[in-house]
């Protein structure tokens, strides 16, 4: 990893971090989505009027901040989709954590959010991690098991395979 990289690494964590923690918190973004819709709507008059020489297009913020409430309201899903699975493999909790003291066992959903089974079943961030596919809708959110070096995929509707395939893995190891 370049120097730059770190730089660049370190310098956004916080905003990750902020992210992350509205993600898994359980508000909704509905209470203040109308004045913070009009507030934007305004700032992008603003900025609009005070910079002739910024050819900025009125509704591209009010768009964005649009883009980013689904955004949000995908994450917060798919979070909540990973606390539903953390819960169901919870009785497996104490076999994988045998298991993951000679591999790294993960669970990734969308190449966004990650269940690191060596962590205690704690959900973060994939790294790298993709936002692109958070919006996706549900029937096509990818699942990715690893262990060790292998990997494998399963869609929504195989959620009930995937979780077999970690009991299956499970016993495999020992």
């Amino acid at each position: 990893m370049k120097s730059c990289d770190i730089y660049n690494e370190n310098r956004f964590k916080k905003y990750k971090d902020t992210l992350f923690e509205y993600i898994s918190e359980e508000t909704s973004l509905s209470q203040n989505y109308d004045f913070l819709n009009k507030y934007i709507s305004v700032l992008s008059f603003f900025i609009y009027s005070v910079d002739k020489d910024y050819n900025y297009n009125i509704p591209f913020l009010i768009e964005q901040h649009n883009n980013f409430n689904k955004f949000l309201e995908s994450a917060k899903m798919q979070y909540k989709e990973l606390q539903d699975i953390k819960y169901n493999i919870k009785n497996l909790e104490e076999d994988i954590m045998k298991l993951s003291e000679h591999k790294n066992i993960q669970l990734c959903l969308n190449d966004f959010l990650q269940v690191d089974m060596r962590d205690g079943l704690k959900i973060k961030f994939c790294e790298p991690f993709s936002i692109h596919s958070v919006n996706r809708n549900i029937e096509s959110y990818v699942y990715t098991f690893c262990i060790g070096g292998r990997k494998k995929c399963f869609k929504h509707d195989n959620k009930k395979k995937m979780l077999e395939e970690i009991e299956k893995n499970k016993r495999s190891y020992y």
